[in-house]
């Protein structure tokens, strides 16, 4: 059964504001594992964007290997521990493109969103075990160019309709903007909302 949810942000004392929201959503089934042996990039396991997938290490010296070819505007990664209540695993995650330039690196982390990186082709993702020996869960995100809300959308009945797995661009206008509705539907188990700034 699809579910309707209305999503309010509200930011008080603030004149003109612009963010940036994505709603993601997800089920039960639509997570994948790692293959070994992926402990090179020439043995790199090759994944689809879109979907989350669950990695680990199966020993200290074992580092995880993914490709992925990203056809829209940009995309961004989503990676933390499986575990959602463990805080104290590390990793140390890198993105290549096919020249094996970095494009982005986060060491020692224990769970990240890397920026919005706009390239398309070809790419690697390097996983080496850091602290702990966790399973990891990560997500490539793929976005074609920003959409914009609607105005007015200031109360929930005036909400937006709008569509999971693609990247919003809101902004508190005026002064007496307090508010902004938005309303989508989703039939997986449940949803992730990434919001922040549209820098």
């Amino acid at each position: 059964m699809k579910k309707t949810l209305s999503l309010i942000l509200a930011m008080l004392m603030v004149l003109s504001t612009m963010s940036c929201l994505t709603v993601t959503s997800l089920g039960a089934d639509d997570v994948l594992t790692e293959v070994e042996e992926n402990d090179t990039a020439d043995t790199a396991q090759e994944i689809e964007a879109n979907e989350k997938y669950i990695g680990s290490m199966y020993k200290d010296s074992d580092v995880d290997w993914y490709k992925f070819t990203n056809a829209k505007d940009y995309f961004t990664v989503d990676f933390g521990p499986e575990d959602k209540t463990d805080e104290t695993s590390r990793w140390d995650v890198t993105i290549y493109d096919s020249e094996m330039e970095k494009l982005s690196e986060n060491n020692d982390q224990n769970r990240f969103s890397t920026t919005k990186l706009a390239y398309t082709g070809e790419f690697y993702i390097c996983v080496k075990y850091d602290y702990r020996n966790f399973a990891y869960a990560f997500k490539i995100n793929t976005f074609e160019d920003a959409l914009r809300e609607s105005e007015y959308n200031d109360v929930n009945t005036d909400a937006d309709l709008i569509e999971t797995d693609k990247l919003y661009i809101g902004e508190i206008n005026k002064y007496n903007d307090k508010a902004d509705w938005y309303k989508f539907e989703t039939d997986k188990d449940y949803f992730t909302v990434d919001f922040g700034p549209n820098d």
